[in-house]
């Protein structure tokens, strides 16, 4: 077991930074019950057999780490390697019947751990996204109900503030919106997403302050692009009324 913890301590991605109570795991349950299969006459088939344990294992592994399914797949993959290297290395010498039930283990290890931490990760983004897209509401009615008050005839600083509130909670929508993506993810924070979504927030960042600047022209003492008529019409009034 030492050795093997050594092994995906090196070998598999995001297992450095977890203590060795956490990478042995459910390892000691499972090597008593491939040593019950090992032994003759033991009515045990293989390590997985009439046993949660591979089970255990992918919940615990969902649950307490950052791995992906391949992860969980490396580690069974390691444990094989590590016990018939450490058979061979104290003269034990594995008969083609030990290596089927060892290799028979595994392959049924390997499914069921997967199928568990498969599930516990749907759970976790179903529970991540219903509470997001409920939280999604408020800003998306601030949104809403800004926008349809820029509708109304205001004066240019309450458009500037209703263009603020927008800005404001868009960036938090889209800031929701992100996370949610992220958490339908496996590989939270692990790197290889698309360069696009993340220079979508940017880009939107961007297009919000351009848009508020140019709604605070009017305030900052600067002729409003929409009023130059009404300012030209006025003095041709004039000009009309002192003639003869």
């Amino acid at each position: 077991m030492i050795r093997q913890a050594r092994a995906i301590h090196c070998s598999v991605r995001g297992a450095d930074q977890w203590l060795t109570p956490i990478l042995t795991n459910t390892l000691p349950a499972f090597f008593d019950n491939l040593a019950e299969a090992l032994t003759p006459g033991h009515p045990r088939e293989n390590a997985a057999s009439n046993s949660n344990v591979p089970a255990v294992h992918g919940n615990e592994r969902a649950r307490m780490t950052n791995y992906g399914p391949e992860q969980v797949i490396q580690e069974y993959q390691i444990l094989r390697d590590c016990f018939a290297a450490v058979a061979q290395e104290s003269g034990i010498t594995l008969r083609g019947k030990d290596r089927q039930v060892l290799n028979a283990s595994i392959d049924m290890g390997i499914p069921e751990s997967i199928r568990e931490f498969t599930s516990m990760h749907q759970g976790f983004r179903r529970r991540i996204a219903a509470g997001l897209s409920h939280d999604m509401r408020n800003p998306l009615a601030v949104i809403s109900t800004s926008a349809q008050l820029l509708l109304r005839p205001a004066d240019p600083e309450r458009v500037v503030l209703l263009a603020h509130k927008i800005a404001e909670h868009s960036k938090r929508l889209d800031s929701m919106i992100e996370e949610l993506r992220d958490s339908l993810s496996y590989h939270r924070g692990q790197p290889g997403q698309p360069a696009t979504a993340r220079q979508m927030p940017a880009q939107r960042a961007i297009h919000h302050r351009l848009v508020v600047r140019e709604l605070a022209a009017p305030r900052a003492g600067k002729p409003a692009e929409q009023c130059p008529q009404v300012r030209q019409r006025r003095p041709r009034q004039c000009a009309r009324g002192s003639g003869p």
